[in-house]
């Protein structure tokens, strides 16, 4: 799996476009049918790597000023987000774990696009769903999402005071 990531991330742009949808449906496919933790959570890194490749097309498109199909880009980002909700809902913790990482570059995406509450909404439902590490993981995940609906100098701030918290331990 690790080598098909490589291959992903190495993909140019419209290639990548090219063969989006029936990548995606084969991803998609090998997660529902797997009953291997490992294969799920393989999956899940994969999905991510796609989602980090959104994230940064958008943000190229965006400060070349190109054109931008922006709603094939929603599709395929809200196409990306659901599938790691569905992962962050998985019985195994690793998944969850895999989805919660996938789903920070889902949020820089949706900020580009300037709609990082929708999703932030979706997991407010889900966190009132589940109880235990699954809430946890899913409060985890919600964090981000508001966190990553900041403006950039906010989040800058916040990151450095959650870096210092970590150094010495106080508040």
């Amino acid at each position: 799996m690790n080598d098909a990531i490589d291959r992903l991330e190495a993909i140019e742009l419209d290639e990548c476009a090219a063969h989006w949808t029936t990548g995606f449906d084969r991803l998609t496919d090998l997660y529902a049918h797997s009953d291997d933790g490992y294969v799920r959570q393989s999956v899940v890194r994969a999905i991510e790597a796609i989602a980090h490749g959104l994230a940064s097309a958008m943000k190229a498109l965006e400060s070349t000023g190109a054109e931008i199909d922006e709603a094939a880009l929603r599709h395929r980002l809200d196409t990306t987000g659901g599938s790691l909700l569905e992962a962050l809902q998985d019985e195994d913790g690793r998944d969850r774990q895999s989805a919660i990482r996938a789903l920070k570059a889902c949020f820089r995406a949706y900020e580009a696009l300037d709609d990082g509450e929708t999703i932030g909404e979706e997991l407010a439902e889900l966190a009132d769903e589940y109880t235990g590490s699954r809430r946890e993981q899913v409060v985890k995940a919600k964090g981000d999402a508001a966190f990553f609906s900041w403006p950039g100098d906010d989040r800058l701030i916040e990151g450095l005071r959650t870096l210092m918290q970590g150094a010495d331990g106080t508040d």
